[in-house]
């Protein structure tokens, strides 16, 4: 089965998602991460005997993109063990995932009241879509609350959940400009959600590693860095909209 392409959104007037729209934003860490892949690549990679540079090149390049591959492998299985648990609080048996889950599964259980919604889709009027980790109810108390509380005047408790897993940068896990922009979208896009409950007020990640086994660690995006992040992708998806030739608001 071939990707959608442009052409098949204008024939049938489908929305772009919020991570289509970003990417023309360059994120640098991540292109940092793909030429140290690259790199790494081409220093252990053995020479094969004659073998041109060209045919050397080549197997640097799909090396670097099976490495890709099996981070977000990695990432899509931790993210459907975190949805198993958050909806059903199944823990996963999978020997391989369990010790980072684990302490995703104790972050949960901690600072998490009621689980309002998993993996559901939100959808602009302004033209694009995106499907939310989470939307949960959090407890009055904890370390979750109270951080978004501090920095989200009326913050109702109701919170939006982006999961990601990242390779700790000297040995911590860092946010990127391109989380804060992603969950903005959702935010702004969750008045049109079918999910049901109360309108969340606030937003924030969980970073979870993918070398180490370790502590999640809890991101509280701002009020104030909400709305400079929303300002950033309001002007980017009217961008995509320019250079695509397509608006596909409704």
């Amino acid at each position: 089965m071939r990707s959608t392409t442009l052409s098949d959104a204008r024939k049938n007037n489908w929305l772009p998602s919020v991570t289509s729209i970003d990417k023309i934003i360059q994120n640098e860490p991540l292109s940092a991460w793909k030429l140290s892949n690259a790199i790494l690549a081409a220093l252990t990679l053995p020479r094969l005997d004659g073998e041109t540079d060209d045919a050397f090149a080549a197997r640097v390049a799909t090396d670097t993109q099976e490495t890709a591959s099996t981070a977000a492998t990695f990432g899509t299985a931790i993210h459907d063990a975190c949805e198993a648990y958050l909806m059903e609080r199944v823990k996963t048996d999978l020997v391989t995932l369990a010790p980072y889950c684990g302490p995703v599964f104790d972050w949960i259980d901690e600072n998490v009241e009621e689980v309002i919604g998993c993996e559901y889709v939100v959808v602009s009027n302004l033209g694009y879509a995106g499907r939310v980790d989470t939307k949960v109810v959090l407890k009055q108390g904890r370390s979750a609350y109270n951080d978004l509380a501090e920095s989200n005047p009326g913050f109702n408790g109701v919170a939006i959940i982006d999961f990601k897993t990242r390779k700790p940068n000297n040995g911590k896990l860092r946010s990127y400009d391109s989380d804060s922009r992603q969950l903005s979208a959702y935010l702004n896009a969750e008045q049109y959600s079918p999910a049901g409950g109360l309108r969340p007020t606030a937003t924030a990640n969980l970073y979870i590693s993918s070398v180490d086994p370790m502590a999640p660690v809890f991101r509280a995006w701002s009020q104030d860095e909400m709305t400079d992040s929303w300002k950033v992708f309001d002007a980017t998806l009217k961008l995509w909209c320019l250079i695509n030739s397509y608006n596909p608001a409704f």
